[in-house]
C-alpha cells in the first residue's frame, strides 16, 4: 500500500481541468520536489471542503475560542494559481477521512484509493495523507468551494410578468400585507379609486 505522506506540504490544493460540465477534479500535494495528484468527483471536493469548515468550527467552539483556528481563511494563505504540471493522476479517490490533531493543532486529511471490494486479490489501496495547519485548511476550503462553484452557469434574472389592472394574484404572488395596507390607505386619502384604462392596440 503506497502512502503519499506530506507533513506538512508546501502546497495542498483542489483544482479542476476541462470545460464546465465536463471538468475533472483533483487534489494535489507538493513538497521537496515531490508531487502527488489524485482524481475525485466534484461532489467529493464540495463534501471535503464543507466537512473541513465544520470540523474547524467545532474545534473552535469546544475550545471556547482559545484554539489556534482562524474563523476565516487568512488572506496571506490564499492560493489562486493553477495546478502544478504535469497533472498526472496517481490514483482515483474512493473514501476520505478527517481528524484533528490537538497536540500539533493540525488537520489530518486522508484520501484513499477506490478499490473493487469484490476482488479479493486486489492490492491494498494507496493513500494520500496530508497534515496542514488550521489556517491552511481554511484557505483550502475557500479555494475548493470557489472551484466547485466556478462551473455553474449564471442563473438568468427572471422579471415578473406585467400585471393587468383588475387581475387577481395567486397566493404566492400577493403583495406583503404591509405594502397592501399602505396602498389601501393612499387610496382612502384620495377619496377615489382608480378606474381601469382602456387597452390600446
Amino acid at each position: 500500500m503506497p502512502v503519499f505522506d506530506y507533513d506538512p506540504p508546501e502546497r495542498f490544493v483542489a483544482g479542476a481541468l476541462g470545460r464546465p460540465g465536463a471538468r475533472v477534479f483533483f487534489l494535489q500535494a507538493r513538497a521537496e520536489g515531490r508531487l502527488t495528484t489524485v482524481a475525485l468527483e466534484k461532489l467529493q471536493v464540495a463534501a471535503l471542503a464543507g466537512r473541513l469548515d465544520e470540523l474547524l468550527d467545532e474545534v473552535l467552539r469546544l475550545s471556547g475560542g482559545t484554539a489556534q483556528v482562524p474563523a476565516l481563511a487568512p488572506a496571506d494563505l490564499a492560493d489562486d494559481a493553477p495546478l502544478d504540471t504535469p497533472v498526472a493522476e496517481d490514483f482515483r479517490v474512493g473514501t476520505m477521512a478527517l481528524t484533528w490533531d490537538a497536540e500539533k493543532s493540525q488537520v489530518v486529511i486522508e484520501a484513499q484509493e477506490v478499490i473493487d471490494e469484490d476482488d479479493l486479490d486486489s492490492p491494498d489501496p494507496a493513500v494520500l495523507r496530508v497534515r496542514i495547519s488550521a489556517g491552511a485548511a481554511r484557505a483550502f476550503t475557500q479555494r475548493a468551494l470557489q472551484i466547485v462553484a466556478a462551473g455553474r452557469p449564471p442563473v438568468p434574472a427572471v422579471r415578473p410578468a406585467a400585471r393587468r389592472h383588475g387581475a387577481r394574484l395567486r397566493p404566492s404572488q400577493r403583495l406583503p400585507r404591509g405594502v397592501r395596507r399602505l396602498h389601501d390607505r393612499s387610496r382612502e386619502r384620495t377619496g377615489r379609486q382608480a378606474r381601469p384604462t382602456a387597452a390600446r392596440a
